[in-house]
């Protein structure tokens, strides 16, 4: 059996969280499809499970947070409310 295939699922993306914090623009992505690894200069990664990729992330020591909703107008929205 190979190193690899010995990783326990929750190390699987150690070595792209790696790689992401080290690139100019990488980030992790969540949503309620999954989850996007965005790495190495477009490079990215999509997935369903996102909970061992989002523990790795936050013990690589990446800044975790929510991104604020855009003006209303932008979800299509009434801007007056």
């Amino acid at each position: 059996m190979q190193a690899a295939a010995n990783k326990s699922d929750d190390h699987r993306y150690d070595d792209l969280i790696v790689r992401a914090l080290a690139t100019d623009g990488g980030h992790l992505s969540i949503g309620r499809g999954g989850f996007i690894l965005w790495y190495d200069d477009g490079a990215r990664l999509s997935g369903y499970d996102a909970e061992p990729i989002k523990a790795a992330y936050r013990a690589a020591g990446a800044e975790v947070f929510n991104l604020p909703d855009g003006p209303a107008e932008d979800r299509g929205g009434d801007p007056r409310v």
